[in-house]
């Protein structure tokens, strides 16, 4: 009988959602024995019954911000639902912590209710209604950083043993500072390496320097002038000044004044990124394949916090996926994240799974940004010459609702991941096996490499 009740109920609610969400979770409830005769003449286990309860969630809304989930519960106590509603409480987590836990009761929501009248139907449940309420819950508001976020509910009602989770990606409303292919006339891109206004990485820019025979020094000058503040970046100077510069088989021998590097040796953050910014910027040059270090001639130890100057730093090459970076700014610029994986197929879906997911270990995902959306899939892939074709799902060409920042990024990390994995160059992309239109102004289905200078500061 119970489950006539509950199949009955459940074609009510479903015929009156104008929507079929997704996701959704019917919870196991542990509920007093269900006995006919004592109902009737005690009425005191139907009035303790959950009939019904569910959470749904609907994934297309989510991937443009707009966070909803809905509760449906179905009973024949109304007084009890609102108890039910508020003994939720709703974690919101990113792939390292925990950033805010929020009672249900504390979110906007909107909600209804209905009496559905059973007795035309079952005759053994005379006088008895059954009240469904259906509340929609929205997570926007909350101050949320650009990620990707799972919200997780969990009841503190004994009867309630299961939990429900969905994940989301959450955008702001940021610029992307985006790539080029060529400076403007009389100028020349130069790789820099710039620290992250956080002091957690260290990010690849181009910045536009007058022409110029002296490219490397003029190039290892431009760390001693912070990037405009506009881009969200660290604005304290990122190297001190090297007294010179010598390149030998390879070698790229650096020598300091010992009194230029006084604030490079207080404390080992700023030493760090000191060393990792000059070793990662001179080493973009063919002509360098290691650095050395040396202060007033000498390779001790006693400079940059005690770091060890008697070897070389090398800079090896390396797959890498290109997520997006936000900053306090509201600008975005990608940044690249190191790929261990050693097989090829490995190395290809570990690339989508950290745009999707930023799920890599080794270090905060603070201040990143997943830059494919999560239902935005795989299917296939394949190569030719030096050249990967992605076959991926229909949602790519509505990912962002035709938002171009976001468009752009998600594109230009594609290109970027995949052409950092060894012999391949050029990326293409097809829709579910079929050639598409243009997408930002773009015909991806044909061989596209990514430009030449990421991150222009221009």
């Amino acid at each position: 009988m119970r489950l006539i009740i509950n199949t009955f109920l459940i074609i009510i609610i479903v015929l009156s959602l104008s929507i079929i969400p997704i996701n959704y979770h019917v919870f196991e409830l542990e509920l007093p024995s269900f006995n006919k005769d004592k109902i009737i003449e005690e009425n005191t286990d139907l009035e303790n019954r959950i009939d019904f309860l569910e959470i749904k969630n609907n994934e297309e809304e989510n991937l443009l911000n707009n966070q909803t989930f809905k509760i449906t519960i179905n009973t024949t106590n109304k007084d009890e639902v609102m108890d039910i509603v508020n003994s939720f409480k709703v974690e919101i987590s990113n792939a390292n912590e925990i950033v805010k836990t929020i009672s249900l009761k504390d979110i906007d929501n909107t909600f209804e209710e209905k009496t559905v009248d059973i007795n035309n139907f079952l005759s053994d449940y005379s006088n008895q209604d059954i009240y469904v309420y259906n509340y929609t819950f929205n997570l926007n508001n909350n101050d949320l950083a650009s990620n990707h976020y799972i919200v997780t509910l969990k009841s503190t009602d004994k009867r309630i043993k299961d939990e429900f989770s969905y994940e989301f990606n959450h955008f702001n409303n940021n610029k992307y500072i985006g790539s080029s292919n060529k400076p403007i006339e009389n100028k020349l891109y130069t790789k820099l390496y710039y620290t992250d206004e956080n002091f957690m990485r260290l990010v690849p820019v181009n910045k536009m320097i007058d022409t110029t025979d002296r490219f490397i020094r003029a190039t290892m000058n431009e760390l001693l002038i912070p990037p405009n503040e506009k881009y969200g970046l660290s604005t304290t100077i990122s190297s001190p000044r090297i007294s010179n510069i010598a390149i030998s088989k390879g070698t790229a021998k650096l020598d300091f004044n010992s009194n230029e590097i006084t604030n490079f040796n207080n404390g080992s953050t700023n030493a760090y990124f000191a060393i990792n910014s000059i070793v990662n910027t001179i080493s973009k040059f063919s002509v360098v394949d290691r650095v050395k270090f040396f202060v007033d001639g000498n390779d001790t130890s006693d400079y940059f916090h005690g770091t060890d100057l008697s070897e070389s730093f090398v800079i090896k090459n390396s797959t890498k996926a290109y997520v997006g970076l936000e900053t306090s700014k509201k600008t975005m610029m990608l940044y690249p994240i190191e790929i261990t994986e050693t097989n090829l197929n490995n190395k290809i879906l570990s690339i989508i799974s950290i745009l999707k997911t930023l799920n890599f270990d080794n270090e905060s995902t603070n201040s990143l940004i997943p830059t494919l959306p999560i239902n935005v899939k795989l299917l296939n892939y394949r190569f030719d010459d030096k050249n990967i074709e992605l076959d991926l799902s229909k949602e790519f060409l509505t990912a962002y609702g035709g938002n171009k920042e976001y468009n752009s990024i998600m594109y230009e990390s594609l290109l970027y991941s995949f052409t950092s994995i060894e012999g391949i160059n050029s990326v293409s992309i097809i829709i579910e096996g079929e050639k598409t239109n243009l997408f930002n102004g773009i015909d991806i289905s044909i061989p596209q490499k990514p430009n030449m200078f990421i991150n222009t500061l221009n």
